[in-house]
C-alpha cells in the first residue's frame, strides 16, 4: 500500500506547484497524465503482488513437531488475512517407514548418477536428492574425501587427472526408522564448468541457423533453445518495476523548474541591485539639481521617471492615489538597498518638515556617494589584483620549464 501513496503525493504535490504558478499549465498536464499512468502502473504490480493461490502445501519432516507454515486467507465475506498452519508429521509404522526407505534407495543409483554412465567413472557433479517421493523421508550425504566430493555431490577442481577413490554414504531415516545407502566410485576432473557454456552456446547456434535456413528473419531477435541435451531449459530476464522510479522522476521534473526558476530570480535580483547601486550617486546628483531649482520633491521624480524604472513606479503609486509617503517607501523597500532606503527616508522627512533642507542634505547625500563609489571602485581593483597573482605564477612557471628544460637537456 505504500507504493500507492507515491502518486498520491507526486499528484498532490504537482497540483501545488501549479496552483503557486510555478510551473506552466502545458507542463502541468505532463506531470498529472503521467503520474496517472504511473499510478495505474503501480496499481497492476500491487495486483500481481507477493501472493499466489494455492489449494495445499506439502508436507516436510523435519522436525518431531511438524511444520508452521506462513500463509494468507480470503474468507467468503472479503478481504485477505495472514494465518499460520501447522502441518503435523504423517506417521508410519516401523515395516511401512522400512518399505517406503528401501523402495527409494531402489532407485536412488539412476538419480544420484545424472549425467555420469557408472560409478566406475564420475565426471558430472553427482544429483544428491534432498527429498523424495516420500516428502517425509530426511536424508543426510557425506563422503570420506570432502576435500573431493562435497556433501552436495560437488566435485572438486583438486582431483587428479588419474582419478580417485571415493565412498558416499547416504543415511535415511522415516519415523524413527533408518536405513544406509553406501557406493564406492571413482571420481575425475569435473567437466561441468566446460560444458555447460559450451551446450547451450551450441544449442542456440544451431536453432538459429535452422530458423534462417527456414527463412525466418532473425535481424531483430535471436531465438533461446528450449532444450540442451534433453534437458528442458527455462529463460528468465529479471524484470525492472518502474513505477516508482517514474513517479519519483515525475516529482524531481516538477520541482526542478521551481528550484531552477528561485535561482534565476536570485541572480537577476542581485543584478538589479548592482545596477541600482551603481546608478545610485548619478539619481542623487540629479534629484539635487531639481529641488535645487525650485522643484517639488514630486515634480522632481516626475522628471526622473523616465530614466529610472523604480522611480516611474513610485510615480505611478502617486498618481494612482497613493500617500507620497507611502510611495516613497514603498520606493525604498522595493530597491532594497541601504542607500536608496537612506533616500526614501530623506524625501518622506522633507514632505513632513517642508522642503527648505532637502537640497542641502541632497547635497551631502551625493558627495558621499561618490566616495562610496571610490571605495568600492578601489575595493574592486585590490580584488583584481589579486586574482591577477595566480596567472602571474602560472607564466612564471612556464617561463622557468622553457628556460630549465633546455638547459637540463644539454647536460
Amino acid at each position: 500500500m505504500i507504493k500507492m501513496v507515491l502518486p498520491a503525493a507526486t499528484a498532490a504535490a504537482v497540483i501545488w506547484l501549479f496552483r503557486h504558478q510555478k510551473i506552466s499549465g502545458v507542463f502541468f498536464l505532463v506531470l498529472i497524465i503521467s503520474t496517472v499512468a504511473t499510478g495505474a502502473l503501480i496499481f497492476r504490480e500491487i495486483q500481481e503482488g507477493d501472493w499466489e493461490t494455492v489449494k495445499s502445501v506439502k508436507r516436510t519432516a523435519r522436525g518431531s513437531t511438524g511444520e508452521q507454515v506462513e500463509l494468507a486467507v480470503a474468507s467468503g465475506k472479503g478481504g485477505k488475512e495472514k494465518i499460520t498452519i501447522a502441518i503435523p508429521e504423517e506417521e508410519y509404522s516401523s515395516r511401512k517407514a522400512e518399505e517406503e526407505l528401501r523402495r527409494e534407495m531402489e532407485v536412488l543409483d539412476e538419480k544420484i548418477l545424472g549425467r555420469n554412465k557408472d560409478f566406475g567413472r564420475i565426471e558430472w557433479n553427482l544429483e544428491l536428492p534432498e527429498s523424495f517421493s516420500n516428502p517425509s523421508i530426511n536424508v543426510e550425504w557425506s563422503t570420506d574425501r570432502p576435500d573431493l566430493v562435497s556433501w552436495e555431490g560437488v566435485l572438486s577442481p583438486e582431483i587428479s587427472k588419474s582419478g580417485e577413490e571415493v565412498t558416499l554414504t547416504g543415511k535415511l531415516s522415516l519415523s524413527g526408522t533408518e536405513e544406509e545407502y553406501q557406493r564406492v566410485m571413482m571420481v575425475y576432473p569435473s567437466r561441468e564448468k566446460e560444458a555447460v557454456q559450451e551446450r547451450i552456446q551450441k544449442e542456440s547456434e544451431t536453432l538459429n541457423e535452422r530458423a534462417a535456413r527456414n527463412g525466418r528473419d532473425l535481424s531483430a531477435e535471436y531465438l533461446l533453445p528450449e532444450q540442451a541435451d534433453g534437458e528442458k531449459l527455462t529463460w528468465y530476464r529479471k524484470i525492472e518495476h518502474k513505477g516508482a522510479y517514474l513517479c519519483m522522476m515525475i516529482l524531481l521534473a516538477g520541482i526542478a523548474p521551481f528550484f531552477a526558476g528561485k535561482d534565476r530570480k536570485e541572480k537577476a535580483e542581485q543584478k538589479r541591485r548592482k545596477i541600482l547601486t551603481r546608478e545610485y550617486p548619478e539619481l542623487v546628483s540629479k534629484l539635487q539639481l531639481l529641488t535645487a531649482a525650485g522643484l517639488s520633491v514630486r515634480k522632481a521624480l516626475e522628471r526622473l521617471a523616465k530614466e529610472y524604472r523604480e522611480i516611474s513606479v513610485t510615480v505611478m503609486e502617486m498618481n494612482n492615489g497613493v500617500y507620497e509617503q507611502d510611495a516613497l517607501a514603498h520606493f525604498g523597500e522595493r530597491c532594497g538597498t541601504p542607500e536608496y532606503r537612506k533616500l526614501a527616508l530623506l524625501l518622506a522627512q522633507s514632505q513632513k518638515k517642508g522642503g527648505s533642507q532637502l537640497s542641502g542634505m541632497l547635497e551631502k547625500e551625493v558627495q558621499e556617494a561618490f566616495e562610496t563609489r571610490k571605495r568600492r571602485a578601489r575595493a574592486e581593483g585590490d580584488r583584481a589584483a589579486i586574482r591577477m597573482v595566480f596567472p602571474m605564477f602560472v607564466m612564471l612557471g612556464i617561463v622557468l620549464l622553457i628556460i630549465i628544460i633546455p638547459a637540463t637537456m644539454q647536460l
